[in-house]
Parts: structure tokens; sequence; C-alpha cells
């Protein structure tokens, strides 16, 4: 077993345009919820969520759910990361309890 340290390096507050319903697939019930925009910031680091990225949400009958966000930060001294994240949600649980949409 590892134990692993972890250090929060920034917060992100994410601009979400309204979900696109694509269907049912043999996957699972797919959701693409496109990120329009947002800010970030750390101890030592602060910008801007650039509009394009999306997050990809696929729930299964189970209520767990696949998510993979792809999107871009633009830091205030004009750098660039490419972000990607990517999880399994369990609605059933208390996974999402630290989630805040509005």
């Amino acid at each position: 077993m590892f134990n692993l340290a972890t250090e929060e390096v920034m917060r992100l507050t994410v601009k979400l345009a309204a979900p696109m319903v694509v269907s049912k697939t043999i996957g699972g019930f797919l959701l693409v919820i496109p990120i329009i925009g947002g800010y970030f910031s750390g101890d030592s680091i602060k910008g801007t969520v650039i509009s394009g990225g999306a997050d990809w949400n696929t729930t299964l009958d189970t209520g767990v759910a696949h998510v993979f966000a792809k999107y871009l930060l633009e830091t205030n001294d004009g750098e660039y990361f490419a972000i990607e994240n990517e999880g399994l949600l369990n609605s059933n649980s208390d996974s999402t309890k630290d989630f805040q949409c509005h």
C-alpha cells in the first residue's frame, strides 16, 4: 500500500454551458458538458479557464459515471496548461459531496 501526500496547488471555478444530451449508448448514457470559461487561483498561480473544453460524462445504469474533462488554462503571465481529468463518480455515495454546481 502506498501513502501518497497531496498538496493543494490551486482551486478552479469553471463556468459550464447547459449539458448536451447525446443519447443512451452501449457504454451508458452520454452527456457532454461544455466548459465556457472560469478562473483559477493558488498561492503562486492565477489565471483563466479558456472556453472550448468539455466534460464527457457517461453514466451507467448502476449510477457510476465515467468522467473525462479536457480543457485549457491560461496563467496571468500568458502561459498555457493543457489539463485532462478522468475518473469515476458514484452518484450513490458521498464521493460527490465536495462538488458544487450552480
